[in-house]
């Protein structure tokens, strides 16, 4: 992992994790009146969504949300494009329009003829203005915990892990494997066995090993507001739910005195700073409020608890679902719709007119330039205008291949007995150079429930094999390139083409060895409607400054020799101002 790659992914799940706290915190208003035990436990999603920066897809997940549209990207969430250390323009989409205004007016666009992208002096400052935070705060908590442990130096031993001393003012846990009760001398015996009770469950709760690695986290996260405000609410949860326990636990009525205690701690001036590994009573006034007014929980109450401590984990720690696919936009029929359109395309693909016909409603509008409808005497066949190039069935070896994409369905959210969506399916049409182009189809349809019968209603053909504009670039490409049907670096077609390059006679495949041309070509850009007017040498790759006449828009082109030093260029990604 490259510094870039890190820090962008630090960003991502802090954007992220800010999104979960803030959702926490209101759900945590909304159960106010339930014990803290719940609230205490919501903060764990907040904790899984700052460990680890990748999730699983749930179609009930908080980033489903519009205004995540196009955020998800399988099982992560971009918020910071990964490739924004190299764009001509950065932009990161935090959700919220005027925060992205704001930030993005601020990022330093890329200049072509600079040795270094100025976005990539950017993330290295913030990687080091990362790491010196990180020092500074486990600096200052390890000279806290030291300064602990000499206070503590000379107590003495009460019972089993309890120990007694006079330089605190207030009682604490602290250790790890195995934790320690520490407590000011003269505490009456009703007052002992309370706060004795306390912190005891603080260890029986494993609370000794959860706060430090909730600290770890806030260290790593420290830049993040939000992150501040998690850590500080968990704390005061922690400490309420362990007063509660204290009382559910207790057969008489304690709150009085369990209150009176505590307040005795707050009486007492003096501040003892404790490390992570070590805390203590906090936020006195609080938690006295908290236990005067705890009422033991019904078992309704506790179901509620468990109710909304589920439904945070399913909404909060699960990523949306990716924004291409089958699986995008869906809302009644779900995966059903995916049997169908993969019919659709494979037949189309197959040239299979026989079953285009059985799909197709009687008086659907087909495009006429591929599909030609008429009547056989026995019904309807749809032959197919041409033969090449077309979306082959199989690669270069003669392997079956996918050669479409599903890149979105959706469908009409209404409970009737048939059900109408839309669809667009990419093809990759293929000529023997070999080189592809893209075709995107969009069927509008409708689904009868009961017969699970499918029929086209509509259908629309875009052929870019002469891309003249931005929009049909983004409209080709919707995915980008790499790890795409387009990538030739991977799609087994740049073997072919290098091989014919390196064996060129005739010099039909000499443009392929300069990047420039080798840009417009395999990106099917029209040399008519666009021009090269950048270009930047860097170690491995090179960068193509491409304007289009038509929306007078630049996009870059990062250009990669996958096949050796004297082998064709291909194109691996591309980024708009």
């Amino acid at each position: 992992m490259t510094s870039d790659s890190f820090i962008i992914g630090l960003l991502n799940m802090n954007i992220t994790a800010a999104y979960t706290i803030a959702a926490i915190f209101l759900l945590r208003v909304c159960i106010s009146r339930l014990p803290k035990k719940y609230s205490y436990a919501l903060w764990s999603v907040a904790g899984i969504r700052l460990v680890l920066p990748f999730s699983l897809d749930s179609r009930y997940s908080l980033f489903n949300l519009p205004v995540f549209d196009g955020i998800n990207t399988g099982h992560t969430a971009r918020f910071v494009p990964r490739d924004i250390g190299l764009a001509a323009q950065p932009k990161v989409n935090t959700g919220i329009s005027s925060v992205n205004s704001a930030v993005n007016s601020l990022l330093p666009p890329a200049l072509p003829y600079n040795s270094v992208n100025p976005m990539q002096i950017w993330l290295a400052i913030m990687l080091l203005v990362w790491l010196t935070g990180l020092a500074v705060i486990v600096g200052y908590e390890i000279y806290l915990h030291i300064k602990t442990k000499r206070l503590v130096k000379y107590a003495v031993k009460l019972e089993s892990n309890v120990y007694e001393c006079d330089n605190i003012p207030t009682p604490f846990v602290m250790g790890l494997i195995k934790p320690k009760i520490f407590i000011p001398f003269r505490l009456d015996k009703n007052e002992r066995s309370y706060i004795i009770c306390h912190e005891k469950y603080h260890i029986k709760r494993h609370d000794n090993i959860i706060k430090p690695i909730a600290f770890i986290l806030l260290a790593v996260h420290w830049f993040n507001p939000f992150v501040w405000l998690a850590y500080i609410l968990m704390n005061s949860d922690m400490e309420k739910s362990c007063d509660e326990a204290v009382l559910t636990h207790t057969q008489t009525d304690i709150k009085k005195d369990y209150s009176t205690s505590l307040l005795s701690f707050a009486v007492n001036k003096r501040h003892l700073p404790l490390g992570p590994l070590a805390f203590g009573e906090t936020a006195v006034s609080s938690r006295i409020k908290n236990i005067l007014k705890f009422k033991r929980p019904s078992r309704i109450v506790s179901l509620i608890g468990i109710a909304a401590v589920a439904v945070s984990m399913a909404v909060c720690v699960t990523n949306g679902t990716e924004k291409r696919g089958i699986t995008a936009g869906q809302s009644v029929t779900g995966l059903a719709n995916n049997k169908y359109l993969d019919r659709w395309a494979e037949a189309f693909c197959a040239r299979n007119g026989h079953t285009i016909a059985e799909m197709t409603a009687d008086n659907a509008v087909l495009d006429e330039t591929v599909f030609e409808r008429r009547t056989n005497g026995e019904g309807y066949e749809i032959p197919f205008g041409w033969s090449s190039p077309w979306p082959w069935g199989t690669d270069l070896n003669g392997n079956g291949i996918k050669t479409y994409e599903i890149i979105r369905d959706e469908a009409e959210a209404i409970f009737s007995p048939v059900k109408k969506g839309n669809a667009d399916i990419l093809y990759y049409a293929m000529t023997s150079d070999p080189h592809v182009w893209v075709w995107r189809e969009n069927i509008s349809y409708s689904i009868d429930k009961g017969t699970e019968s499918f029929k086209a209603t509509g259908e629309n053909l875009e052929f870019f094999d002469a891309i003249s504009s931005c929009d049909e670039l983004y409209r080709a490409y919707p995915d980008n390139i790499k790890g795409t049907f387009m990538d030739y670096s991977a799609n087994g077609l740049g073997e072919a083409l290098n091989r014919n390059f390196t064996e060129d006679t005739d010099g039909f495949y000499s443009n392929l060895g300069d990047e420039k041309t080798a840009a417009l070509y395999l990106l099917n850009i029209s040399e008519n409607a666009a021009d090269v007017i950048g270009y930047d040498t860097k170690a491995d790759t090179r960068d193509v400054v491409i304007a289009f006449k038509a929306d007078n828009k630049k996009v870059t082109v990062k250009m990669v020799q996958p096949f050796g030093k004297n082998g064709i260029w291909v194109p691996q990604e591309f980024y708009t101002e």
